[in-house]
């Protein structure tokens, strides 16, 4: 990291949901080295607490699910009271149900949705006066590879990626007479609770790779720090997103070789939610 990004740094404040998971606490320690000021969303008040006695400077949390509006008034008022020059808003918390449509219960896809997308795309809007308080505004928004590939299993995961990239493509374009970037950051599969051992053990079996979310926190804030609006990371999964956009049947043709397997791990699942 250069004297000019530590720099950058240093004069932020940083709002993180999803705090408490594994890309989450990642992210965390990599910002808190830089010497940022850090705001923590996550479910889990204890974790929550010991983050915040580790963090260098005196930073805050809220407890609870993005998904209550009470939680998400706190954080606007956590963040308002906060004053770093640079102000930026991770959208990080996630949930992941998989599982074919057939088998999916009514509320699990609505939590899905409201979780990776109504909650990023609220919780932006809410943020919004803060973020243009500063000299620098950005919202940063995770997706996944599964924003750009849709994958069986995964449809309403998908969807809402899908519509969280469509969505920061949209208001970054809407901002740009301001001072406020919004960036679209897509990890491939991590080696994170996120992940059940049945969708652990399907990639396994398809030998399809994850990342550790140390090296996938550098990588996002690298990104930011290039100013990079847009970037899908994991090879060939960002390849595989190139070709999705404009030969969707040659893509369908390879997964559906891999639907038996797909299927074997992925008829019973359980949500799980960071």
């Amino acid at each position: 990291m250069s004297q000019q990004d530590k720099q950058l740094w240093s004069e932020s404040t940083v709002v993180i949901t999803g705090a408490t998971g594994g890309l989450g606490r990642a992210l965390v320690e990599r910002l808190n080295a830089a010497g940022a000021e850090l705001i923590l969303q996550g479910r889990n008040e204890s974790i929550l607490a010991q983050m915040i006695d580790d963090l260098d400077k005196p930073s805050g949390f809220v407890c609870g699910d993005l998904t209550d509006p009470a939680v998400l008034a706190n954080l606007q008022e956590s963040a308002e009271q906060a004053t770093g020059r640079h102000r930026v808003l991770i959208n990080n918390a996630a949930m992941n149900k998989p599982g074919f449509l057939r088998h999916q219960p009514d509320l699990a896809l609505i939590k899905t949705i409201e979780v990776n997308l109504t909650v990023p795309i609220l919780l932006s809007r809410h943020l919004l006066p803060w973020l243009s308080g500063g000299e620098q505004g950005r919202i940063v928004n995770i997706g996944s590879s599964f924003g750009g590939i849709g994958y069986p299993g995964f449809s309403s995961y998908c969807a809402a990626k899908f519509g969280l990239l469509g969505f920061s493509q949209a208001l970054h374009r809407e901002l740009c007479e301001e001072d406020i970037a919004v960036h679209y950051l897509a990890p491939r599969a991590m080696n994170t609770q996120i992940n059940t051992a049945s969708v652990k053990a399907m990639n396994k079996q398809l030998k399809n790779k994850d990342d550790k979310p140390e090296d996938i926190a550098a990588a996002i804030i690298r990104a930011i720090e290039k100013n990079q609006q847009q970037r899908f990371f994991g090879w060939p999964e960002k390849l595989f997103v190139k070709i999705n956009s404009l030969l969707p049947g040659f893509v369908s043709r390879s997964i559906n070789r891999d639907l038996p397997v797909i299927q074997q791990h992925l008829n019973q699942e359980n949500s799980h939610e960071i």
